[in-house]
């Protein structure tokens, strides 16, 4: 399914389904795949599922998911084997987590972590991943489109060159006159391509140049002071906050 609205799917995103959408409610998502603008609520459990959004996730629990999200993710009772990177919180005040890796810029709360027999959790607060890969990914696109620019304008002023050092209107014996019209105007043609492809990748660099300094500003917006709160108990086998 690809729809920029909101979807409502009243039963289970299952394993080989995929959702592009602006944002999402679900009863359940089971391996299944989801791509957000909005925020997504799943009613009971995220199994084995792959979610990417740009808003917040809310969702009864998490197991062996993989989720990255640039709002707020909350859990009502547990994330087991997961790995979750947010750009703002992830809260499970009710709730515990068991070896999982969580990285959240603005902290972790959560009431119980790990148990006795699990392998460890790991918290990494005050950073945030999703924005610096993003960032990371519009320079390697600004990157490629910069080296295309370069060659386009060193193709232009070859054409332009060409189109100087060639003389007066002449017909190559043998020719008809539709081919010397094509003969003639072929320089002209080659630099009004080219300037037309110079024009569309300029506007292509703008546009990445204005998204990757909205996600900067964005990510370095103060929003207060990273956390982490575990309200009732820490174990696990060497379990650890970074």
């Amino acid at each position: 399914i690809e729809f920029d609205g909101h979807v409502r799917v009243k039963g289970t995103v299952r394993s080989g389904f995929s959702i592009k959408c602006g944002s999402l409610f679900a009863q359940e998502i089971d391996q299944g795949k989801v791509f957000a603008v909005g925020d997504v609520v799943v009613q009971f459990g995220i199994i084995g599922a792959n979610i990417q959004t740009e808003g917040n996730i809310r969702s009864n629990f998490v197991t062996d998911s993989i989720i990255k999200c640039f709002g707020n993710v909350t859990i009502g009772k547990e994330i087991i084997n997961s790995k979750v990177w947010v750009s703002q919180k992830f809260t499970a005040e009710n709730g515990r987590a068991i070896s999982s890796f969580i990285s959240a810029k603005m902290g972790v709360i959560v009431k119980e972590v790990g148990n006795d027999t699990s392998p460890p959790c790991r918290f990494q607060v005050g950073r945030d991943e999703n924005s610096r890969k993003r960032i990371q990914a519009y320079d390697c696109i600004l990157e490629d489109k910069t080296r295309e620019l370069e060659k386009l304008q060193r193709q232009y002023e070859k054409h332009l060159k060409n189109q100087i050092a060639t003389p007066g209107k002449h017909s190559p014996t043998g020719k008809s006159q539709q081919a010397v019209s094509v003969f003639d105007n072929l320089p002209e043609k080659n630099i009004h391509e080219d300037l037309t492809k110079i024009e569309t990748l300029i506007k292509q660099i703008e546009r990445v140049s204005n998204q990757k300094t909205t996600t900067l500003n964005w990510s370095t917006r103060e929003k207060g002071n990273p956390v982490v709160k575990v309200r009732k108990r820490f174990l696990g086998n060497g379990s650890e906050y970074i």
